[in-house]
Formats: C-alpha cells, structure tokens, sequence
C-alpha cells in the first residue's frame, strides 16, 4: 500500500517560508517568476491584481488557504 502524502500549494507556502496573505479559503501569493513556476505546477485556477497596498502583483488562489496548517504549526 502507498501512503504517500501528496503536498498542496499552501504546504509548500508554508515550507519555503513564501510570504502570504489570504481572505476565508483564498490564499494570495506575490506574482514572482518561482510562483509561476509552483502554480504552474500544480495546475491550479488562478487571477492576478495589484496590491492596493504596495502597487505590486499578486496571485489569487481560491479554495488554497487551509487554516487548519496554520493552526497545527
């Protein structure tokens, strides 16, 4: 039997320290070229905007956000 854990975008946030924000489920990360590579990766649905904050781009990421990771660290 395989039990292998298979890694969600927002397990591999966590781990590479990428810096986030999110609104209920939808996790937001910086628009960087190692972001595009992650979501790319796991081929997930996607928007970009400009922080009203800083001007700067950011990934939507519905549904990514998981509260549960963040409560057990």
């Amino acid at each position: 039997m395989n039990t292998t854990k298979i890694k969600t975008i927002f397990e591999e946030v966590l781990e590479k320290g990428i810096p986030y924000d999110f609104h209920a489920t939808d996790l937001y990360i910086p628009f960087t070229p190692d972001n595009i590579t992650l979501v790319r990766k796991y081929n997930i649905f996607s928007t970009i905007f400009i922080s009203g904050i800083d001007g700067s781009l950011w990934y939507d990421l519905p549904f990514c956000y998981n509260f549960q990771l963040v409560e057990k660290r």
